[in-house]
This record gives structure tokens, sequence and C-alpha cells, in this order.
């Protein structure tokens, strides 16, 4: 059995996905900061905010999560409403 039928070797690989997709919604987000006086911003509530950079942030983490685990749910603050919940779901 090598490491990557293991539990080790299945985790790993979450934690490269994991590192990876908040690499990229990182390089949205440092794209954002550079048009900041330009953004939307739209009021979900009294206290609650949001702009396109963050809907755009979480789009790059989900794809970069569906591209390597294509069966993964991920209920996500902008982006899923009708997520379902899971045994082990990830949150964005």
């Amino acid at each position: 059995m090598n490491a990557s039928e293991t539990g080790q070797g299945k985790h790993r690989a979450l934690l490269a996905t994991c590192v990876a997709a908040a690499a990229r919604s990182a390089e949205v987000i440092r794209d954002g900061a550079t048009r900041r006086t330009s953004l939307t911003w739209e009021s979900k509530s009294t206290f609650d905010f949001v702009s396109e950079v963050d809907r755009a942030s979480e789009t790059a983490l989900a794809a970069v999560i569906a591209t390597r685990h294509p069966d993964a749910t991920l209920p996500a603050e902008e982006g899923s409403p009708d997520a379902k919940a899971t045994p082990r779901p990830g949150v964005v």
C-alpha cells in the first residue's frame, strides 16, 4: 500500500488542495486590492458587507477544490445557499 492509499496520503492531498485553493483566492484578493477605490460594496445586513472581490475569491477557491475533489460539497458564505450538509463539509 502506498502513501496515497493511506489515510496519511489522503490528508496530504487534502492539505495540498487547501493550500492551493487559499493561494489562488489570495491572488484574487490582491488583485482586488489594487482596485479598492472602485469596488462596489453591497450591504447584506447592518454589519455584513460583500464586494465582487469577496465573491470572486470564493469562486476561485471553490474552483480549485472542485477540480481536485469533484465530489466535495463546499458550504460557503457568499455562493452556496443551497449546499447540503455533509459528514465532512468544508467551510469558506
